[in-house]
């Protein structure tokens, strides 16, 4: 099922604006992002291909969440899947009455547990936001790595000594060569040097090919080895992998100030590391948490987020709100964890309303 397929069905039972215009920290060319809940008729579970228990659009700027996973997920007190629930009613497009029980309930997903995702989430952003870290700071090729950058020749005989040689610095022609596998011994290879006559060590892709040595050539044309560096080369190619997946599917206007050299980190995602605190923090005081940014706070976030301050200075406030979430978490009175037994009553509270009302 599509999103929209979703949208013209009885199942959707709530649909809200949510990301940065739901913090009231959108700013403009803000993406427009959507999250919502549907419902899945009980019959559906017991298909052998099971339901989808979560749709999202092509962009992954609309994500609907089955109502038993939403509660899962809420249940384990994963932050932006709660914070749906304390959003502002304005921005609600699609709430039916089944949602006025979860609204009415919404605190039994309040619970010390929120803090150590909340805690582990911004200290994981932290380390992520420093601006070397990131890939806008390390470009790569277009064209991936190949076996040959991550190869090295020990030859039989060399002045140097019987000590292995990169081969990009090792000045070596392996066109005249053929390789053969080294027994008992993962990625070594016997290098055999054949003259014109050789069909090479590498493929066009610059893969290692093995061939068929004979007696003779193997007594008269060995000429040292080949070691591969397998591991090596399978991480750069995932990073390589990765770094064009996001460079297609990044956000521009976002990039610009760290490719024009004007900062050092992530300001997005610093603001939304010091807004997850803020949000714990408000947690363990008002037992819940703070989604729309108003006054002080939001001027503060909107400028980390365009970059007027260095990254020490918010670290520094990071691990500040930190350590004071740490604190609060030893005196607030909220519940030590979410009661899982009403939830599941909710639940079946919920299905009940809705197949009443289909």
């Amino acid at each position: 099922m599509t999103t929209l397929e979703l949208e013209n069905s009885q199942k959707l039972i709530f649909k809200t604006l949510s990301g940065s215009h739901s913090y009231n920290l959108n700013i403009e060319g803000s993406d427009r992002d959507y999250k919502g809940i549907f419902i899945i008729p009980s019959e559906e579970y017991l298909s052998l291909n099971g339901p989808q228990e979560q749709i999202n659009d092509s962009n992954n700027d609309i994500s609907y969440y089955a109502l038993r996973r939403f509660l899962e997920l809420a249940g384990s007190t994963n932050p932006n899947i709660i914070e749906m629930l304390y959003t502002d009613s304005a921005l609600h497009e699609v709430k039916t009455p089944e949602m006025d029980i979860l609204f009415q309930n919404k605190g039994l997903f309040i619970s010390k547990q929120c803090i150590a995702p909340h805690l582990s989430y911004a200290e994981a952003q932290i380390k992520k936001a420093k601006g070397r870290n990131k890939w806008i700071n390390n470009p790569q090729a277009k064209e991936a790595p190949k076996q040959t950058d991550f190869c090295w020749v020990t030859p039989l005989k060399s002045d140097s000594g019987f000590r292995p040689l990169a081969l990009a610095k090792a000045g070596i022609d392996l066109t005249n060569f053929e390789a053969s596998s080294l027994e008992h011994h993962k990625n070594v290879y016997r290098l055999y040097a054949l003259g014109k006559d050789a069909k090479g060590v590498f493929s066009k892709d610059g893969q290692i090919k093995c061939q068929s040595i004979s007696k003779t050539d193997e007594k008269e044309k060995f000429w040292g080895l080949l070691t591969f560096n397998e591991e090596a080369y399978k991480r750069v190619i995932k990073d390589h992998k990765n770094y064009w997946q996001w460079m297609e599917n990044r956000n521009e206007k976002r990039w610009l100030q760290q490719e024009s050299g004007e900062l050092d980190y992530d300001a997005k995602n610093m603001m939304h590391t010091i807004r997850l605190l803020y949000s714990g923090i408000h947690i363990l005081e008002n037992s819940e948490p703070l989604v729309k940014f108003e006054g002080t706070k939001r001027q503060y976030l909107l400028d980390v987020r365009s970059g007027k301050f260095k990254y020490n200075e918010l670290l520094q406030t990071a691990e500040e709100l930190a350590s004071k979430m740490r604190a609060l978490e030893t005196v607030s009175k909220i519940p030590e964890k979410a009661n899982i037994q009403k939830i599941d009553q909710l639940h079946l509270d919920m299905l009940s309303c809705w197949k009443s009302r289909t």
